[in-house]
């Protein structure tokens, strides 16, 4: 009898701890699309200095190269220079984006967001230069890509990596770090690392 409890037991634990993982990977993915679109509009009202009529988005996340190709020291100079960035979140991110996935098409934006996957993204591209996309979607912004979202381990704050390309020698790139406020996410700094 007392065996039929223990493992009766440690099925509804087993079963507790699945349900709450569950429900914390829906809460992320629906947290990620929230912070996707917070930082499209923030870009539009901050960064456009141009009216476009729809926004393209790259359906794969990115991998940040600069957090994988790079020595200890520079990681270190980077958290340095942005002490808002922990290392419980900056290993949340990092942890996150060791592989690409796709992300859920449910982002919010003042204007249409156009998706593109890697196939349609190479289509454009086979040439090596922008006259294709840009004949396509003249009066967007671009192309942009996101990372997957990392968290903070309160869940209070999140990491993105973003890139905007727009030609040979147009774009830029970094890091943003939100915080939530109540229930909603808000952008704290904007950290760019390249631009062309």
């Amino acid at each position: 009898m007392k065996k039929h409890i223990l493992i009766c037991t440690f099925l509804i634990v087993a079963l507790t701890n699945s349900c709450a993982t569950v429900n914390d990977q829906l809460r992320e993915r629906n947290d990620d699309s929230v912070i996707y679109s917070t930082f499209i509009n923030y870009y539009i009202d901050n960064f456009l200095d141009k009216k476009i009529e729809n926004f393209v988005v790259s359906i794969n996340t990115e991998r940040p190269d600069i957090l994988y190709e790079s020595d200890p020291e520079t990681i270190s100079i980077f958290l340095k220079h942005l002490p808002i960035i922990d290392t419980d979140l900056f290993n949340s991110f990092k942890a996150k984006n060791s592989n690409s996935v796709k992300i859920q098409r449910n982002i919010k934006s003042q204007y249409p967001i156009e998706y593109l996957g890697k196939e349609q993204i190479k289509e454009f591209f086979t040439e090596r230069n922008w006259d294709k996309f840009k004949s396509t979607y003249q009066r967007s912004q671009g192309l942009m890509s996101f990372s997957q979202v990392g968290y903070s381990g309160d869940g209070m704050k999140a990491l993105l990596y973003y890139g905007n390309s727009c030609g040979m020698k147009c774009g830029g790139g970094g890091f943003v770090v939100f915080q939530k406020v109540k229930a909603s996410w808000e952008v704290l700094v904007v950290f760019p690392i390249w631009i062309s």
